[in-house]
C-alpha cells in the first residue's frame, strides 16, 4: 500500500516539476503488475513518484514500452479455436485488437465447453516473441483462464516438445486484466493458449504477441550505384542510407537523369533469401514517375531476363514488395519501356536470419538440447505440482 497513489510522468525535462505530461496514478495491490496506457506521449524521462507525504518508495520491476522494432505480430495472423465456436465467439475476436473485456461487447473469443480446449494463431512465419498479453473476460467468468498455459512453436499441434521447450507461462489472470507474459525471446510461429487436464470454457478478449522479427534490412551494407548522370546531390547510396525522408530537398534520395529504361541497383556483397522489398517514393512531387517500376533479384549486376521478378506495381509513399525467398545477391529496381527520371527515397531489402535458431538445433547441440529439455521439464513439473 506504500505505492498508493504514486503519479506516472513522462516529459523532456529531468525535473518532475518541468511540464512533463501524467500517464498515470497507480493503485496497485501488493506483488502484482500492472499496465498504464500512455497513449504514444514524447519524453526522454519517465518519473514515478509520491507527492504530498512522507513515504518510502519501493519498484520492483518498471517496464516502459515504445516505439521499436517490436510490434504485435499477432494482428496479422490467422487465428483458429478447438471444437464449436460459442454465439459469435470466432477464434479472430482475440487478435482484432481490441482489449475490451466485455462479453456482449462482442471482442472476445469462446469455445464451447470441451476438454482441454485451445486457442492459436499462425504468425504465418518465425519470430523471436518477447512478451505475450492476455486479456481475461471480465463480466463473469474470469477463472475459467486458470491454469492456462501459453507455448510458443513452429509446429501448428500442441504437443510434447512445444510444452517443454517453449513454455512462455503459466495463466492466473484476475478478471477483466490484461497480464504480460515475459517469453524472453522464444523462436515460433505459433502461440498455442490451451486449458489441459478439464472440461473447460476458454474465452480470451486479446491475444497480442510482442515479436522481433527475423528480418534484417540488408542493404543498408550494400554498394548502391544507378544508370547515366546522377541529379545534383541525388547519388545512389542515397536510397540505402536508412533514412525514409520523401523530401528531395532533404538530402535523402537518389535521383538519375532523364533517360531511357533507368536503373537503380544494390550488391547485397553475397546471395541472400529476400523476403520483401520496402521502396520509398518521393513526396515533395513527382511520384507518378516510380508508376511501373520493376524489382529484379538475381546473382547477376546485369539485368536479364533469368532474373526472377519480385513485383512490378505502382508504387506511393512506401510500399512493401512480397519476394517469397527469392535468392540473388543483387536487387534491381528499375523502368522499362519508357525515358523517366528514377528517384528512390530509400530502398529496404529484408531477409530472413535464423543462426541463432539453427544453432540451437544443430546436431552439435544435441547434449546441450537434452539438458536443456529436461531442465525444463522439471521446472514444468515443480511449476504444476505448485499450482495443484
Amino acid at each position: 500500500m506504500r505505492l498508493q497513489g504514486a503519479r506516472i510522468t513522462i516529459g523532456n525535462s529531468p525535473e518532475i516539476n518541468g511540464g512533463n505530461q501524467i500517464c498515470g496514478n497507480i493503485s496497485n495491490p501488493a506483488g502484482q503488475s500492472w499496465t498504464f496506457n500512455c497513449e504514444g506521449m514524447e519524453g526522454r524521462y519517465v518519473h514515478v513518484y509520491i507527492q504530498g507525504r512522507s513515504e518510502y518508495l519501493t519498484l520492483c520491476e518498471v517496464e516502459v514500452y515504445a516505439e521499436s522494432n517490436l510490434k504485435n505480430v499477432a494482428l496479422d495472423g490467422i487465428a483458429t479455436q478447438s471444437g464449436k465456436t460459442w454465439d459469435s465467439g470466432h477464434a479472430i475476436k482475440a487478435i482484432d485488437g481490441n482489449r475490451d473485456s466485455i462479453w456482449n461487447h462482442n471482442s472476445c473469443s469462446h469455445t464451447h465447453l470441451t476438454t482441454d480446449p485451445w486457442w492459436r494463431v499462425d504468425l504465418l512465419r518465425k519470430y523471436r516473441v518477447q512478451s505475450v498479453v492476455i486479456t481475461n473476460r471480465k463480466d463473469c467468468c474470469g477463472a475459467r483462464l486458470n491454469g492456462a498455459w501459453i507455448v510458443i512453436g513452429n509446429s501448428p499441434e500442441i504437443h510434447h516438445s512445444n510444452q517443454i521447450l517453449f513454455s512462455c507461462g503459466n495463466i492466473s489472470n484476475p478478471a477483466g486484466q490484461s497480464m504480460t507474459f515475459n517469453c524472453e525471446g522464444m523462436e515460433g510461429r505459433y502461440v498455442h493458449v490451451f486449458i489441459q487436464g478439464r472440461s473447460e470454457y476458454l474465452t480470451l478478449c486479446e491475444v497480442e504477441v510482442y515479436a522481433e522479427s527475423y528480418l534484417k534490412n540488408v542493404a543498408l551494407d550494400g554498394i548502391a550505384t544507378q544508370s547515366g548522370a546522377t541529379w545534383d546531390w541525388g547519388h545512389a547510396d542515397k536510397a540505402i542510407d536508412g533514412n525514409r525522408d520523401s523530401n528531395w530537398y532533404h538530402y535523402s534520395c537518389s535521383h538519375t537523369g532523364l533517360e531511357p529504361n533507368p536503373w537503380w541497383r544494390v550488391d547485397l556483397l553475397k546471395k541472400y533469401r529476400v523476403h520483401s522489398v520496402v521502396i520509398t517514393n518521393r513526396g515533395d512531387c513527382c511520384g507518378e514517375r516510380l508508376n511501373g517500376v520493376r524489382i529484379k533479384i538475381g546473382n547477376s549486376p546485369e539485368i536479364h531476363d533469368s532474373y526472377q521478378i519480385c513485383d512490378n506495381a505502382n508504387a506511393g509513399k512506401s510500399w512493401t514488395f512480397n519476394c517469397d525467398g527469392m535468392e540473388g545477391r543483387y536487387v534491381h529496381v528499375y523502368i522499362q519501356g519508357r525515358s523517366e527520371y528514377l528517384t528512390l527515397c530509400e530502398v529496404e531489402v529484408y531477409t530472413e536470419s535464423s543462426g541463432r535458431l539453427a544453432a540451437q538445433f544443430s546436431g552439435a547441440s544435441t547434449l546441450s538440447l537434452c539438458a536443456c529439455a529436461l531442465l525444463a521439464w522439471i521446472a514444468a513439473a515443480l511449476l504444476t505440482k505448485s499450482l495443484s
